[in-house]
């Protein structure tokens, strides 16, 4: 266990790769919940370029893993990165992590920002993503809570994406707002809904989405009655 651990006013760069890499800026905690961080602060970094020259298998920039829980990830800049920005998957119900005011530009091949479940996603910006997501909501809950998360299976471009798939319980317990999302290429989403729950502790409020060549609010077979303004 990692507890009341502080990142700060770190740079990573990551250009060439002796050897293939996951590419990640930070991780915290461990695969499958084998570890936790919890009650920690990520602060102030900055991620950019990291492995550019395609060894990058996943390339996020702050990462905490299964089981971690109570962090806090805030006023953190990624640019030019392959990944995801700041990667969150489930924190089990144990306590809620917070993603706020990190700036993510050029995500080049993925989501800007991603969560599985319990989390507050507020005040971030994120201009240009990839082939996914600025914001992706996704559950890797299994009944037994060990089964890995497939979070790729969804290929779809959008700001913000909140899904689920048939193997996983629905995602649960995230607010998102007062999040500004800008892209303006063509088939671009800003925010995307995917069996969304209205009775699963979601709010999604005054968030600025523009992307004018493709869709700004996508509803996929989710419930988000009274819960969206």
């Amino acid at each position: 266990m990692f507890q009341s651990c502080h990142l700060k006013e770190t740079k990573t760069k990551i250009l060439l790769a002796i050897v293939a890499v996951t590419g990640e800026c930070v991780y915290l905690g461990c695969s499958n919940n084998a570890c936790k961080a919890i009650n920690s602060l990520v602060e102030f970094n900055y991620c950019h370029d990291t492995t550019t020259d395609g060894t990058g298998s996943g390339a996020s920039g702050f990462q905490i893993k299964t089981g971690s829980h109570s962090n806090i990830v805030r006023h953190n800049v990624c640019y030019n990165i392959p990944g995801v920005c700041v990667l969150v998957y489930d924190d089990y119900d144990l306590g809620i992590n917070l993603i706020e005011g990190n700036v993510a530009v050029n995500i080049a091949s993925d989501n800007g920002i991603q969560v599985t479940a319990g989390a507050i996603v507020r005040n971030n910006i994120v201009i240009g993503w990839g082939s996914c997501k600025f914001l992706r909501i996704d559950n890797n809950r299994s009944d037994t809570r060990m089964k890995r998360s497939n979070f790729f299976r969804i290929v779809v471009s959008a700001g913000i994406s909140v899904s689920t798939n048939s193997a996983m319980t629905k995602p649960r317990n995230v607010v998102v707002e007062h999040n500004t999302l800008y892209d303006s290429r063509s088939g671009r989403e800003c925010l995307r809904l995917t069996q969304v729950a209205a009775n699963e502790g979601w709010a999604v409020s005054n968030n600025a989405l523009y992307c004018p060549s493709g869709t700004a609010v996508v509803n996929a077979n989710g419930d988000f009655s009274s819960r969206f303004c």
